[in-house]
């Protein structure tokens, strides 16, 4: 199919390959760019099945890596959008992973990061070539870090008390450079219940505030955002903070602040009815009861957070997701100097998993819950 090429004015609608359906994205300050044809991965193809996708990583030699969250591996395509292989599978043996959390390139060398084994496998063309765990004398590795860099340094994230502090450091764990000490928010609380039975709810806070970080995939930086859901309805601010090429950069930026998000109820709504369903039934707990345990244990929030998610590219843009209502989601697009580039908004039914310079990830589910990725090309051309 030939390619063609869209002016961008306000409004410009995308059409992918392989028959995929238009995407109206509202675009207000994307000038002198164009917008080229889409690529779709669809949920079921030669050799794969997609089920429950939570992060894209592009590759080094232009590909896409996508990770699957219930089977504990990773699906890696071509530029042309053509199964190559999964990496790793279920498991607690040498390429095999319990808990991924964290993926990124050094070179054209793979790691893989699992919070439960606490240990870092490293890949090549997608063969195992060595395991480092966390600690253990062999490695040399003291604990797990929030990326890799390409320079030999790692970023390492520490709690302290009510702060998280953020060093670059050296792979023995010595620190070299501060890159700042960050507002969090408790994610999990034991919370106690007694009715029939005594008991002990471990719950997850789905409104924490605690601040975010985004490595870019190929190791060349990190973002971290400094977000605290305000507490009056006048005025606050967030705080961006991006490191690369050995150079830190941040930025506060002022927001007014709006009411809580219907996305964010739905979601605090949603964990506690599985928390109902799943144990207070059982244990002869009600509903209300769990509500009312939840919000004394994490607060009844008020306002909206300033940010959801963030991306960082290997060019050192940082993608902002900053409002989620029933239209979509928008996402505000810094430059490497954390200076606004351009706004862009995604349907209620997409989510961006991973950006460049030139391209955008996107994630959808059709009727029956079954995912499809799309990959969405923003290439210069030139003028305005």
């Amino acid at each position: 199919m030939p390619s063609r090429t869209h002016r961008v004015t306000t409004k410009v609608l995308l059409a992918g390959i392989l028959g995929i359906s238009l995407i109206a994205l509202n675009i207000a300050e994307l000038r002198g760019q164009a917008l080229d044809h889409a690529l779709r991965i669809a949920g079921e193809g030669n050799g794969y099945f997609l089920t429950r996708i939570t992060k894209a990583l592009f590759t080094p030699t232009g590909g896409l890596l996508l990770q699957d969250a219930v089977e504990n591996s990773l699906l890696e395509f071509n530029s042309k959008g053509t199964f190559i292989r999964r990496i790793g599978r279920e498991g607690g043996g040498p390429g095999e992973f319990k808990g991924i959390n964290r993926v990124g390139y050094l070179a054209d060398t793979l790691w893989i990061q699992d919070y439960q084994l606490r240990r870092v496998s490293w890949f090549a063309n997608g063969e195992l070539v060595r395991v480092e765990t966390v600690e253990a004398e062999e490695s040399g590795l003291p604990l797990l870090p929030a990326t890799f860099l390409v320079n030999g340094l790692m970023v390492i994230i520490l709690p302290a008390g009510g702060r998280i502090i953020v060093d670059v450091a050296l792979r023995d764990g010595t620190r070299i450079e501060h890159l700042g000490d960050f507002h969090t928010a408790p994610i999990r609380r034991r919370i106690p219940f007694e009715r029939d039975r005594d008991g002990v709810l471990n719950a997850v806070n789905p409104l924490a505030d605690h601040a975010i970080s985004a490595a870019a995939g190929d190791g060349s930086g990190i973002a971290l955002v400094e977000r605290p859901r305000p507490d009056n309805p006048d005025s606050a601010q967030y705080t961006v903070v991006a490191y690369r090429d050995g150079r830190r950069i941040a930025k506060t930026f002022p927001y007014v602040p709006k009411p809580l998000q219907s996305y964010e109820r739905e979601k605090l709504d949603g964990v506690i009815d599985s928390y109902h369903e799943q144990i207070g039934k059982i244990a002869g707990w009600r509903h209300s009861e769990i509500e009312d345990a939840f919000l004394a244990a994490f607060g009844d929030a008020r306002f909206a957070v300033p940010v959801y998610d963030a991306l960082m590219t290997a060019k050192g843009d940082v993608w902002l997701s900053v409002s989620i209502d029933e239209n979509g989601r928008i996402w505000n697009v810094l430059d490497a100097n954390l200076n606004e580039k351009f706004r862009v908004r995604f349907g209620p039914e997409e989510r961006v998993l991973a950006a460049s310079e030139d391209r955008v990830v996107v994630l959808t589910t059709d009727e029956y819950n079954v995912p499809s990725v799309s990959v969405y090309l923003i290439n210069p051309a030139g003028g305005s």
